[in-house]
């Protein structure tokens, strides 16, 4: 039991992450500063509360191949992601991203030996259509190097998972840490063209997307990953990508389509099935 009240915590905290990443998007929108620049202030900034929240609970900095590995991978995840908006649609940039589970499942099983069970692929298949239909009415061809930058993202991406999940506590925390302090550095060479068009409405956005965007939520991830394995974590966070279309409607008018809708609620009703069915056989598994 109590290992089903602490894997349902880890789910919330999930969740509550990839709620909290979705609303990225809006802040981004306001700030007309470049992309990198953005990327690199955020990311700083996101370090500040990940350091803090180290000292105050005496986490130790570690420094190993894992922390190493967690921090450039997600490091150039979210560098990757940037440009292949730059470069391809964002729909692309987005649904190529997410084919981050089905990269997973073959890391996972051709180099840790993990077997998965056939509902495992039906909810990473599922999770993909639900993606490909929220996307499907605005997607366009974009350009071959950007979809091949947001491909890679995905393989970054679903890397970043499985170092920091097969990591402890402390290690993934130092590799979380690694990974804001590698983007804000790449992000340096920008940051002379933000100081023309400073202003403190901006400068509260740029705050509000490193404590609140960024900073926290990879707080979140690190504790849920303690008690929810890699490949549910990325899942469950595909509610990212499907959630900020909705926070754009609510603040800014743009109605979600149809597809959007639909692939919405195949994602969301696939990871909750997923999970629950997750949840019973674990129980069962605790009676024997």
């Amino acid at each position: 039991m109590a290992i089903n009240i602490r894997k349902t915590k880890a789910v919330g905290m999930m969740v509550t992450c990839s709620l909290m990443w979705s609303v990225g998007g809006l802040f981004i929108k306001l700030i007309p500063w470049p992309a990198l620049a953005i990327a690199g202030l955020r990311s700083i900034i996101a370090a500040g509360v990940i350091f803090l929240y180290m000292k105050v609970c005496k986490i130790p900095f570690c420094w190993n191949r894992n922390s190493f590995l967690t921090g450039f991978t997600l490091c150039i995840t979210m560098l990757c992601f940037v440009a292949a908006n730059k470069l391809t649609t964002a729909a692309n940039a987005t649904v190529l991203q997410f084919t981050a589970p089905i990269f997973m499942v073959v890391i996972l099983i051709l180099f840790y030996k993990q077997r998965f069970r056939g509902s495992d692929f039906a909810a990473i298949a599922f999770t993909f259509i639900g993606i490909a239909l929220c996307f499907f009415g605005e997607a366009g061809q974009g350009s071959t190097l950007g979809n091949a930058i947001a491909m890679f993202s995905g393989l970054t991406y679903g890397c970043m998972y499985i170092f920091s999940g097969t990591s402890d506590y402390n290690t993934r925390m130092s590799g979380i840490l690694l990974g804001q302090l590698m983007s804000f550095v790449a992000g340096i060479p920008f940051l002379p063209k933000v100081l023309d068009t400073l202003t403190p409405t901006y400068l509260v956005l740029i705050l509000a997307l490193g404590v609140f965007q960024l900073g926290i939520p990879y707080l979140f991830m690190s504790m849920a990953a303690n008690d929810c394995p890699p490949l549910h974590c990325c899942l469950i966070s595909v509610i990212e990508p499907l959630t900020a279309p909705f926070w754009v409607f609510l603040f800014y008018g743009e109605r979600p389509g149809l597809f959007a809708i639909a692939g919405s609620v195949l994602v969301l009703a696939t990871v909750t099935g997923w999970s629950i069915r997750n949840a019973q056989e674990e129980e069962a598994s605790a009676r024997i």
